[in-house]
Protein backbone atom coordinates (compact mmCIF):
# COMPACT_ATOMS: atom_id res chain seq x y z
CA UNK A 1 0.00 0.00 0.00
CA UNK A 2 2.68 2.61 0.51
CA UNK A 3 4.78 1.69 -1.84
CA UNK A 4 2.05 1.87 -4.59
CA UNK A 5 0.91 5.48 -3.35
CA UNK A 6 4.90 6.75 -2.98
CA UNK A 7 5.19 5.47 -7.06
CA UNK A 8 1.93 7.37 -7.70
CA UNK A 9 3.57 10.48 -6.06
CA UNK A 10 7.01 9.95 -7.80
CA UNK A 11 5.22 9.44 -10.80
CA UNK A 12 3.38 12.62 -11.00
CA UNK A 13 6.68 14.51 -10.10
CA UNK A 14 7.92 12.71 -13.26
CA UNK A 15 5.04 13.86 -15.38
CA UNK A 16 3.03 10.76 -15.31
CA UNK A 17 -0.36 10.88 -14.72
CA UNK A 18 -2.62 8.05 -13.25
CA UNK A 19 -6.38 7.83 -12.63
CA UNK A 20 -9.42 5.78 -13.18
CA UNK A 21 -12.79 6.74 -14.76
CA UNK A 22 -16.14 4.82 -14.83
CA UNK A 23 -16.68 3.73 -18.82
CA UNK A 24 -20.45 5.51 -18.68
CA UNK A 25 -18.74 8.76 -18.37
CA UNK A 26 -16.37 8.68 -20.67
CA UNK A 27 -16.66 9.38 -24.79
CA UNK A 28 -13.89 7.33 -26.73
CA UNK A 29 -14.17 6.34 -30.79
CA UNK A 30 -14.30 2.88 -30.20
CA UNK A 31 -15.45 -0.02 -28.12
CA UNK A 32 -13.30 0.86 -24.50
CA UNK A 33 -13.06 -3.15 -23.30
CA UNK A 34 -9.18 -4.36 -23.39
CA UNK A 35 -6.59 -1.82 -23.05
CA UNK A 36 -5.38 1.04 -26.17
CA UNK A 37 -2.68 2.76 -26.48
CA UNK A 38 -1.77 5.74 -28.21
CA UNK A 39 1.57 8.11 -29.04
CA UNK A 40 1.98 11.78 -28.90
CA UNK A 41 -1.49 13.37 -27.84
CA UNK A 42 -3.02 17.19 -26.79
CA UNK A 43 -5.55 18.12 -24.56
CA UNK A 44 -8.20 20.72 -25.55
CA UNK A 45 -10.92 22.16 -23.89
CA UNK A 46 -14.51 21.81 -25.90
CA UNK A 47 -17.01 24.14 -24.83
CA UNK A 48 -20.32 23.56 -24.03
CA UNK A 49 -23.86 24.93 -24.32
CA UNK A 50 -25.81 26.19 -21.01
CA UNK A 51 -23.12 28.01 -19.56
CA UNK A 52 -21.96 24.75 -18.73
CA UNK A 53 -18.39 23.23 -18.00
CA UNK A 54 -16.07 22.37 -20.52
CA UNK A 55 -14.78 18.85 -21.76
CA UNK A 56 -11.66 17.77 -21.81
CA UNK A 57 -10.63 15.60 -25.07
CA UNK A 58 -7.04 14.22 -25.97
CA UNK A 59 -6.32 14.52 -29.94
CA UNK A 60 -3.88 12.33 -31.47
CA UNK A 61 -1.60 13.45 -34.41
CA UNK A 62 -4.25 13.18 -37.18
CA UNK A 63 -6.83 15.70 -35.07
CA UNK A 64 -8.90 12.61 -34.10
CA UNK A 65 -10.77 12.85 -30.66
CA UNK A 66 -9.26 9.68 -28.89
CA UNK A 67 -10.74 10.13 -25.57
CA UNK A 68 -13.55 13.03 -24.11
CA UNK A 69 -14.51 13.28 -20.32
CA UNK A 70 -16.67 15.94 -18.90
CA UNK A 71 -16.50 17.71 -15.57
CA UNK A 72 -19.03 14.86 -13.29
CA UNK A 73 -15.62 12.47 -14.16
CA UNK A 74 -13.93 14.58 -11.34
CA UNK A 75 -11.20 12.68 -10.91
CA UNK A 76 -9.85 12.31 -14.76
CA UNK A 77 -11.38 16.50 -15.18
CA UNK A 78 -8.75 17.46 -12.47
CA UNK A 79 -6.10 15.54 -13.98
CA UNK A 80 -6.74 17.27 -17.69
CA UNK A 81 -7.54 20.37 -16.59
CA UNK A 82 -3.96 21.77 -16.06
CA UNK A 83 -2.80 20.13 -18.95
CA UNK A 84 -4.73 21.76 -21.66
CA UNK A 85 -3.24 23.32 -24.43
CA UNK A 86 -0.34 21.08 -23.20
CA UNK A 87 1.36 17.87 -25.48
CA UNK A 88 1.31 14.74 -23.88
CA UNK A 89 3.83 12.02 -24.98
CA UNK A 90 1.59 9.01 -24.51
CA UNK A 91 -1.79 8.12 -23.09
CA UNK A 92 -3.43 4.89 -22.46
CA UNK A 93 -6.33 2.72 -20.95
CA UNK A 94 -6.85 -0.67 -19.29
CA UNK A 95 -10.90 -1.82 -18.83
CA UNK A 96 -11.09 -3.50 -15.33
CA UNK A 97 -14.18 -5.00 -13.61
CA UNK A 98 -15.28 -2.75 -10.95
CA UNK A 99 -15.00 -4.79 -7.05
CA UNK A 100 -18.29 -2.88 -6.38
CA UNK A 101 -21.44 -3.23 -7.94
CA UNK A 102 -21.87 -4.33 -11.70
CA UNK A 103 -19.86 -1.53 -13.94
CA UNK A 104 -16.62 -0.87 -14.90
CA UNK A 105 -14.22 1.21 -15.48
CA UNK A 106 -11.04 2.51 -17.32
CA UNK A 107 -7.42 2.84 -15.52
CA UNK A 108 -6.03 5.44 -17.34
CA UNK A 109 -2.45 6.27 -17.97
CA UNK A 110 -0.82 9.76 -19.06
CA UNK A 111 2.74 10.53 -19.43
CA UNK A 112 3.29 14.43 -19.97
CA UNK A 113 5.85 16.15 -22.85
CA UNK A 114 9.51 17.16 -21.55
CA UNK A 115 9.21 20.67 -20.56
CA UNK A 116 11.23 22.81 -22.42
CA UNK A 117 12.93 25.48 -19.87
CA UNK A 118 15.63 28.19 -20.75
CA UNK A 119 17.99 28.10 -17.92
CA UNK A 120 20.18 31.18 -16.88
CA UNK A 121 21.71 29.96 -13.68
CA UNK A 122 22.08 26.10 -13.57
CA UNK A 123 22.80 24.62 -10.07
CA UNK A 124 25.07 21.92 -10.51
CA UNK A 125 23.74 19.77 -7.40
CA UNK A 126 20.66 20.16 -4.85
CA UNK A 127 20.35 18.04 -1.97
CA UNK A 128 16.22 18.36 -0.57
CA UNK A 129 14.89 17.06 2.43
CA UNK A 130 11.34 17.04 4.28
CA UNK A 131 9.83 16.46 7.80
CA UNK A 132 5.81 15.50 7.82
CA UNK A 133 2.91 15.39 9.71
CA UNK A 134 3.02 11.27 8.27
CA UNK A 135 3.93 8.54 6.20
CA UNK A 136 1.22 9.01 3.52
CA UNK A 137 1.37 11.63 0.52
CA UNK A 138 -2.20 11.45 -0.24
CA UNK A 139 -3.05 12.50 3.13
CA UNK A 140 -0.35 13.86 4.85
CA UNK A 141 1.33 17.29 4.43
CA UNK A 142 5.21 18.91 4.76
CA UNK A 143 6.09 20.94 7.51
CA UNK A 144 9.98 21.21 6.66
CA UNK A 145 11.37 21.40 3.04
CA UNK A 146 14.90 22.11 3.10
CA UNK A 147 17.18 22.51 -0.19
CA UNK A 148 20.84 22.55 -0.26
CA UNK A 149 23.59 23.36 -3.20
CA UNK A 150 26.63 20.93 -3.78
CA UNK A 151 28.53 22.78 -1.38
CA UNK A 152 26.83 22.78 1.67
CA UNK A 153 24.40 26.28 1.42
CA UNK A 154 21.43 26.62 2.08
CA UNK A 155 18.68 27.63 -1.15
CA UNK A 156 15.03 27.10 0.91
CA UNK A 157 15.21 26.58 4.99
CA UNK A 158 11.25 26.78 5.64
CA UNK A 159 8.74 25.62 8.10
CA UNK A 160 4.87 25.99 6.78
CA UNK A 161 1.33 25.37 8.07
CA UNK A 162 -0.43 22.41 7.17
CA UNK A 163 -3.88 22.70 5.47
CA UNK A 164 -5.42 19.70 7.07
CA UNK A 165 -4.18 18.93 9.81
CA UNK A 166 -4.00 20.46 13.78
CA UNK A 167 -2.23 17.69 15.40
CA UNK A 168 0.36 14.64 14.38
CA UNK A 169 1.49 12.98 17.44
CA UNK A 170 3.70 10.19 16.21
CA UNK A 171 5.52 12.21 13.55
CA UNK A 172 6.41 15.01 16.35
CA UNK A 173 7.42 12.14 18.23
CA UNK A 174 10.48 11.89 15.60
CA UNK A 175 11.23 15.35 14.38
CA UNK A 176 9.85 17.38 17.32
CA UNK A 177 8.10 19.99 14.89
CA UNK A 178 4.72 21.08 16.93
CA UNK A 179 1.79 22.68 15.72
CA UNK A 180 2.65 25.82 17.95
CA UNK A 181 5.99 26.13 16.01
CA UNK A 182 3.87 25.92 12.49
CA UNK A 183 0.88 27.98 13.54
CA UNK A 184 1.92 31.43 12.58
CA UNK A 185 4.06 29.88 9.59
CA UNK A 186 2.57 30.30 5.73
CA UNK A 187 1.38 27.31 4.08
CA UNK A 188 3.71 25.42 1.06
CA UNK A 189 1.48 26.85 -1.98
CA UNK A 190 2.98 30.23 -1.36
CA UNK A 191 6.67 29.01 -2.05
CA UNK A 192 5.59 26.45 -5.21
CA UNK A 193 7.07 28.69 -7.71
CA UNK A 194 10.09 29.35 -5.89
CA UNK A 195 10.69 25.71 -5.27
CA UNK A 196 9.91 24.60 -9.17
CA UNK A 197 12.52 27.45 -9.87
CA UNK A 198 15.32 25.43 -8.03
CA UNK A 199 14.26 22.59 -9.25
CA UNK A 200 13.85 23.47 -13.01
CA UNK A 201 17.86 24.89 -12.06
CA UNK A 202 19.06 22.16 -10.78
CA UNK A 203 21.06 19.85 -13.13
CA UNK A 204 21.36 16.95 -10.73
CA UNK A 205 18.69 16.59 -7.19
CA UNK A 206 19.92 14.22 -4.15
CA UNK A 207 17.33 12.58 -2.16
CA UNK A 208 18.17 10.22 0.50
CA UNK A 209 15.18 7.77 -0.06
CA UNK A 210 13.63 9.68 -2.61
CA UNK A 211 10.69 7.96 -3.19
CA UNK A 212 9.55 9.11 -0.15
CA UNK A 213 10.40 13.36 -0.32
CA UNK A 214 9.49 12.80 -4.16
CA UNK A 215 6.26 11.42 -3.71
CA UNK A 216 5.09 14.35 -1.39
CA UNK A 217 6.76 16.94 -3.89
CA UNK A 218 4.62 14.74 -6.73
CA UNK A 219 1.14 15.59 -4.93
CA UNK A 220 1.40 19.12 -4.63
CA UNK A 221 1.80 19.35 -8.27
CA UNK A 222 5.75 20.07 -9.00
CA UNK A 223 7.67 18.47 -11.67
CA UNK A 224 11.01 17.22 -11.59
CA UNK A 225 12.87 15.11 -15.20
CA UNK A 226 13.34 11.80 -13.73
CA UNK A 227 17.20 11.62 -14.94
CA UNK A 228 18.32 14.26 -12.47
CA UNK A 229 17.34 12.42 -9.62
CA UNK A 230 19.90 10.42 -7.68
CA UNK A 231 18.69 8.16 -4.43
CA UNK A 232 21.41 8.27 -2.48
CA UNK A 233 19.93 5.89 0.13
CA UNK A 234 20.27 2.98 -2.58
CA UNK A 235 23.42 3.96 -4.05
CA UNK A 236 25.29 3.74 -0.66
CA UNK A 237 23.36 1.15 0.49
CA UNK A 238 23.92 -1.22 -2.44
CA UNK A 239 27.71 -0.46 -2.89
CA UNK A 240 28.72 -0.97 1.11
CA UNK A 241 26.20 -2.82 2.02
CA UNK A 242 24.25 -4.80 -0.80
CA UNK A 243 21.32 -3.92 -0.13
CA UNK A 244 18.90 -0.61 -1.51
CA UNK A 245 17.92 0.75 2.19
CA UNK A 246 19.83 2.06 4.94
CA UNK A 247 19.73 4.43 7.47
CA UNK A 248 21.11 8.16 7.13
CA UNK A 249 22.22 8.20 10.47
CA UNK A 250 24.43 4.82 9.83
CA UNK A 251 25.52 6.05 6.63
CA UNK A 252 26.30 9.65 8.22
CA UNK A 253 28.59 8.27 11.18
CA UNK A 254 30.60 5.45 8.71
CA UNK A 255 31.21 8.77 6.83
CA UNK A 256 32.82 10.49 10.31
CA UNK A 257 29.61 12.91 10.10
CA UNK A 258 27.59 13.38 13.55
CA UNK A 259 24.57 15.57 13.34
CA UNK A 260 21.17 16.06 14.84
CA UNK A 261 18.57 13.40 12.86
CA UNK A 262 14.96 14.10 11.45
CA UNK A 263 15.89 18.02 10.71
CA UNK A 264 15.69 18.58 7.40
CA UNK A 265 18.35 21.06 7.06
CA UNK A 266 20.76 18.77 8.86
CA UNK A 267 19.54 15.87 7.17
CA UNK A 268 20.41 17.33 3.95
CA UNK A 269 23.94 17.87 5.08
CA UNK A 270 24.08 14.51 6.25
CA UNK A 271 22.96 13.56 2.50
CA UNK A 272 25.93 15.33 1.59
CA UNK A 273 28.37 13.92 3.47
CA UNK A 274 27.23 10.77 2.33
CA UNK A 275 26.75 11.40 -1.63
CA UNK A 276 30.72 13.27 -1.19
CA UNK A 277 31.89 9.51 0.27
CA UNK A 278 29.77 7.77 -3.20
CA UNK A 279 31.62 10.15 -5.30
CA UNK A 280 35.16 9.80 -3.66
CA UNK A 281 35.48 13.92 -4.30
CA UNK A 282 35.72 15.61 -1.12
CA UNK A 283 36.20 19.45 -1.49
CA UNK A 284 36.94 20.58 2.55
CA UNK A 285 38.60 23.49 1.97
CA UNK A 286 36.31 24.61 -1.08
CA UNK A 287 33.28 24.26 0.89
CA UNK A 288 34.87 26.29 4.39
CA UNK A 289 35.70 28.92 1.67
CA UNK A 290 32.09 29.05 0.08
CA UNK A 291 30.24 29.05 3.37
CA UNK A 292 32.41 31.60 4.87
CA UNK A 293 31.91 34.47 1.59
CA UNK A 294 29.08 32.84 -0.49
CA UNK A 295 25.63 35.04 -0.07
CA UNK A 296 23.68 31.82 0.61
CA UNK A 297 25.78 30.90 3.54
CA UNK A 298 23.50 29.48 6.72
CA UNK A 299 25.57 30.96 8.89
CA UNK A 300 24.50 34.76 10.32
CA UNK A 301 26.55 37.45 9.69
CA UNK A 302 27.53 37.40 13.10
CA UNK A 303 28.64 33.70 13.19
CA UNK A 304 30.62 34.28 9.85
CA UNK A 305 32.07 37.30 11.81
CA UNK A 306 33.13 35.51 14.69
CA UNK A 307 34.31 32.12 12.90
CA UNK A 308 36.82 34.64 11.06
CA UNK A 309 38.29 36.40 14.07
CA UNK A 310 38.79 32.95 15.79
CA UNK A 311 40.83 31.83 12.18
CA UNK A 312 42.43 34.84 12.24
CA UNK A 313 43.55 34.37 16.10
CA UNK A 314 45.05 30.87 15.50
CA UNK A 315 47.08 31.90 12.57
CA UNK A 316 48.64 35.04 15.00
CA UNK A 317 49.51 32.41 17.41
CA UNK A 318 50.79 30.01 15.11
CA UNK A 319 53.02 32.82 13.39
CA UNK A 320 53.97 33.51 16.85
CA UNK A 321 54.85 30.33 18.49
CA UNK A 322 57.04 30.03 14.89
CA UNK A 323 58.86 33.73 15.55
CA UNK A 324 62.31 32.90 17.87
CA UNK A 325 62.74 36.15 20.46
CA UNK A 326 66.05 38.14 19.70
CA UNK A 327 67.31 36.34 23.58
CA UNK A 328 66.45 33.33 22.27
CA UNK A 329 68.77 33.66 19.06
CA UNK A 330 71.15 35.08 21.34
CA UNK A 331 71.31 32.19 24.17
CA UNK A 332 72.05 29.29 20.64
CA UNK A 333 75.21 31.41 19.66
CA UNK A 334 78.05 29.44 20.38
CA UNK A 335 80.32 31.59 23.48
CA UNK A 336 83.23 33.27 21.70
CA UNK A 337 86.89 32.50 22.57
CA UNK A 338 87.61 33.61 26.03
CA UNK A 339 84.27 34.43 27.04
CA UNK A 340 82.41 31.92 30.00
CA UNK A 341 79.50 30.42 29.40
CA UNK A 342 77.11 31.28 32.13
CA UNK A 343 75.43 28.85 34.09
CA UNK A 344 71.41 28.00 32.92
CA UNK A 345 68.86 29.57 35.26
CA UNK A 346 67.52 26.70 37.00
CA UNK A 347 64.00 27.53 36.13
CA UNK A 348 64.75 27.23 32.61
CA UNK A 349 66.59 24.07 32.94
CA UNK A 350 63.62 22.53 35.27
CA UNK A 351 61.23 23.07 32.67
CA UNK A 352 63.07 22.75 29.34
CA UNK A 353 66.93 20.28 30.17
CA UNK A 354 64.80 17.90 32.87
CA UNK A 355 65.03 14.37 31.48
CA UNK A 356 61.94 12.88 31.72
CA UNK A 357 61.14 8.56 31.77
CA UNK A 358 60.15 6.33 28.82
CA UNK A 359 56.80 5.80 30.42
CA UNK A 360 56.04 10.04 30.84
CA UNK A 361 57.33 10.31 26.94
CA UNK A 362 55.16 7.18 25.35
CA UNK A 363 51.88 8.36 27.59
CA UNK A 364 52.38 12.42 25.51
CA UNK A 365 52.82 10.25 22.58
CA UNK A 366 49.72 8.44 22.92
CA UNK A 367 47.78 11.71 23.43
CA UNK A 368 49.17 13.50 20.98
CA UNK A 369 47.86 10.58 18.25
CA UNK A 370 44.82 10.73 19.91
CA UNK A 371 44.28 14.63 19.32
CA UNK A 372 45.56 14.34 15.49
CA UNK A 373 43.11 11.64 14.58
CA UNK A 374 40.41 14.13 16.72
CA UNK A 375 41.66 17.20 14.48
CA UNK A 376 41.39 14.65 11.11
CA UNK A 377 37.78 13.75 11.77
CA UNK A 378 37.20 17.20 12.67
CA UNK A 379 38.70 18.51 9.80
CA UNK A 380 36.31 16.13 7.80
CA UNK A 381 33.48 17.40 9.73
CA UNK A 382 34.00 20.77 8.31
CA UNK A 383 33.04 19.49 4.82
CA UNK A 384 29.27 20.13 5.49
CA UNK A 385 29.78 22.13 8.90
CA UNK A 386 32.09 24.54 8.74
CA UNK A 387 31.03 26.11 11.71
CA UNK A 388 33.22 23.28 13.03
CA UNK A 389 36.80 25.22 12.08
CA UNK A 390 36.12 27.06 15.50
CA UNK A 391 37.05 23.85 17.12
CA UNK A 392 38.82 22.26 14.13
CA UNK A 393 41.72 24.98 14.06
CA UNK A 394 42.96 25.30 18.04
CA UNK A 395 42.94 21.53 18.04
CA UNK A 396 45.43 21.21 15.10
CA UNK A 397 47.53 24.21 16.62
CA UNK A 398 47.86 22.29 19.65
CA UNK A 399 48.37 18.46 17.61
CA UNK A 400 51.28 20.17 15.91
CA UNK A 401 52.63 21.59 19.09
CA UNK A 402 52.35 18.36 20.87
CA UNK A 403 54.11 16.54 17.70
CA UNK A 404 56.92 18.98 18.26
CA UNK A 405 56.71 18.29 22.41
CA UNK A 406 57.55 14.93 21.37
CA UNK A 407 60.78 15.70 19.67
CA UNK A 408 61.94 18.06 22.38
CA UNK A 409 61.06 14.52 24.77
CA UNK A 410 62.78 11.98 22.75
CA UNK A 411 66.20 14.26 23.03
CA UNK A 412 65.67 14.40 26.74
CA UNK A 413 65.64 10.53 27.11
CA UNK A 414 68.95 10.47 24.97
CA UNK A 415 70.66 12.83 27.09
CA UNK A 416 69.60 10.49 29.92
CA UNK A 417 70.83 7.51 28.97
CA UNK A 418 74.15 8.74 27.99
CA UNK A 419 74.61 10.39 31.36
CA UNK A 420 74.25 6.95 32.59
Amino acid sequence: MAKAAYRRGRDKLHGTVVFNVGVNAVVVPDDPSGSRRFGACSVESVPQPKGRKPHFVLRDSKGGVVFEVGAQARAAYAALQPLEGCKVRSFSWEWKASDIGAGAYLSCRLVEGKRKIAVEEPIERIILDTETTGLQPQYDEILQLSIIDGYGNALLNNLYRPKYHDSWPEAQRIHGISPAQVAGKPSIEDDLQTVQDILDRAQQVCVYNADFDLAFLGQLGFRLDRSKVVDTMREYGRRYHSTPYYKLEKAAAECGYRYHAHDALEDCRATLAVQSKIDGKPSLWRTAQTSLHSSHTVMTEEDRARMESVVSAACAYAAARSDETPASADAKKSPEAGQSVKPMPKTFETSAGKPVSRLYYWSFVVLVCILGVLSAVMALVCIVAPYMLIMAVPAILFTIWGVKECGRMKKRIRTKRRRH
